[in-house]
């Protein structure tokens, strides 16, 4: 069934190129982007992104691919296993909304810290994708949260 925005993520426990998770404590309380096909994008692209992860960046995203095997070039980790299991989980939305459509199988999630799904970007399958247009939608989305956060403090 297809996740929407506003929903709570779905937590799994999971091997992945990084070691064992349970996702909703890895994420902590960062913001999270589970991209269902990681191949999909620019690997120089996903590697900067980590990159930003890694440096400690204000509120940065945690980043996590789902992927059919593991590859030691891959820039961010990976969900090993149970891959199959948890991309049953994460389905995205059908371009075709009709009665007995298939979802759309080639999504990122964007969730922000409280584990609930703010956006899906759903794509089509490309090795060309840059992935900085989806950590631009993240930045809009955790500033906007930020000027959330400031107007109610103010208000009080």
């Amino acid at each position: 069934m297809p996740l929407f925005p506003g929903q709570k993520a779905p937590d799994f426990r999971a091997e992945t190129t990084a070691g064992p998770i349970a996702f909703h404590a890895w994420l902590g309380a960062s913001w999270g982007l589970l991209i269902s096909h990681p191949d999909d994008f620019r690997p120089s692209t996903l590697r900067a992104a980590a990159e930003g992860a890694a440096g400690g960046a204000f509120r940065a995203p945690r980043l996590l691919g789902l992927s059919g095997g593991p590859r030691a070039d891959a820039p961010i980790p990976l969900v090993l296993a149970p891959a199959d299991d948890v991309r049953a989980l994460y389905t995205g939305i059908s371009p075709d909304v009709s009665a007995g459509a298939r979802p759309h199988d080639r999504s990122v999630f964007i969730i922000a810290p409280d584990k609930t799904i703010r956006m899906t970007v759903s794509h089509p399958s490309s090795g060309l994708q840059d992935f900085g247009d989806i950590l631009r939608i993240w930045q809009a989305l955790s500033a906007a949260d930020r000027t959330e956060d400031h107007d109610v403090r103010s208000a009080a």
